[in-house]
């Protein structure tokens, strides 16, 4: 464990890190104007079981984001984050403000007052949306076409194993 990490695990004894910005504690624990190595530090001090961190430590504000829940097995090889994936009972967290997707995203649609967590790739040929299943199973995907209903609720930014709770 580096200086830096044992700075984060006592400041966590004494501090609400969930309440601050990473460029806040950044700064308490010395290396001001860094808040991308804090984070690193945090997810490494998370890997190794020293400290659980929370949906509050996202950098964005805690009001752009929702947590659902996952249901069933499209999405269980969709990687969030390096050897994390959306297995079924997961709580993904999504920023709600992310309205424009890039090919490759992992994205919380609605369709017919329906939400589903897809990977989202454009189809410029055939002028028309892919939203894709990343699993374990074969899935058909969903095409999408101008006049369907359908919404883009956010980008899937992280995820809660259910074993985490």
């Amino acid at each position: 464990m580096n200086k830096t990490q044992i700075k984060l695990l006592n400041l966590s004894r004494h501090q609400d890190l969930g309440s601050m910005s990473l460029r806040q504690i950044a700064k308490l624990v010395g290396v001001e104007n860094k808040p991308q190595i804090i984070k690193h530090h945090l997810h490494q001090l998370e890997k190794a079981g020293y400290l659980k961190v929370s949906a509050k430590m996202l950098p964005r504000k805690k009001q752009d984001l929702y947590i659902l829940v996952a249901e069933g097995l499209s999405m269980n090889l969709a990687e969030v984050r390096e050897g994390i994936t959306i297995e079924d009972g997961d709580f993904v967290i999504v920023d709600k403000t992310y309205k424009n997707p890039k090919d490759g995203d992992i994205i919380v649609a609605v369709i017919d007052n329906m939400g589903i967590i897809k990977r989202y790739k454009e189809d410029k040929q055939y002028n028309r949306i892919v939203l894709e299943s990343v699993s374990t199973d074969n899935f058909m995907p969903i095409f999408i076409h101008k006049e369907d209903d359908f919404v883009i609720s956010g980008k899937v930014i992280d995820v809660i194993k259910k074993n985490d709770k």
